[in-house]
């Protein structure tokens, strides 16, 4: 009985560490500046950025890498639809989309 018990507690715990994971789960997050959006994957190694207003004002993301390293990316055709894309070998630690002529959004802090 005793047995039992303990091997059903243990797998409970293994079971409940399985789905609840830790703080830094990974899981989509998005920034704006406006309607202007930028979102990363639920392994935080992608980002799409995206220009939804039909302004004439350039849309691009910072990305800030867990290394230490920045880099943008830009939506390369307004807002037609399309979207920019980056992908890193490492996860992303924050991130914020800016607009020319408008300023920048929010810092997201991914970890």
């Amino acid at each position: 009985m005793r047995i039992a018990a303990k091997f059903t507690a243990v797998a409970g715990a293994m079971v409940l560490a399985a789905l609840w994971g830790s703080p830094a789960q990974a899981h989509p997050m998005t920034a704006y500046q406006g309607l202007d959006k930028a979102w990363i994957s639920s392994n935080h190694k992608t980002i799409e950025v995206q220009d939804k207003e039909c302004d004439n004002h350039g849309v691009y993301a910072i990305v800030n890498l867990t290394n230490g390293t920045s880099t943008s990316v830009s939506d390369p055709d307004g807002c037609t639809g399309n979207t920019g894309y980056g992908s890193y070998s490492v996860a992303i630690a924050s991130f914020y989309v800016c607009e020319n002529a408008e300023g920048c959004g929010t810092t997201v802090r991914v970890q």
